[in-house]
C-alpha cells in the first residue's frame, strides 16, 4: 500500500521557503541613511523652542507658587500677632 504525502505542508513549505527568499533579497540591510542637515537643524530649532517656553513656563509656576507660600506666611505672622 502506498502512502501518499499531503500537498499542503509542502505547499506550505514552498511559500514559506519563497517569503524568506524575499525578505533576504528585498531586507533592509543597508547602513540607515542620516537625515539631511537641514532636517536636523530644523528639529535642534524646535526642541530649542520647546525649551525655552518649558522654562518660562516653569518659573512662571514657580513665582505663583512663591506668591502663594508668601501670602500663606503673611497671613499666619498676622494671625499669630493678633
Amino acid at each position: 500500500m502506498k502512502r501518499r504525502i499531503s500537498r499542503a505542508p509542502v505547499a506550505g513549505a514552498a511559500v514559506l521557503a519563497a517569503l524568506v527568499a524575499l525578505g533576504v533579497a528585498f531586507g533592509g540591510r543597508g547602513e540607515p541613511r542620516a537625515a539631511p542637515p537641514e532636517a536636523l537643524a530644523r528639529i535642534a530649532a524646535r526642541n530649542q523652542d520647546a525649551a525655552v517656553a518649558a522654562a518660562a513656563r516653569m518659573k512662571a509656576e514657580s513665582e505663583t507658587s512663591a506668591r502663594a507660600t508668601d501670602a500663606r506666611l503673611d497671613a499666619a505672622d498676622a494671625a499669630a500677632a493678633r
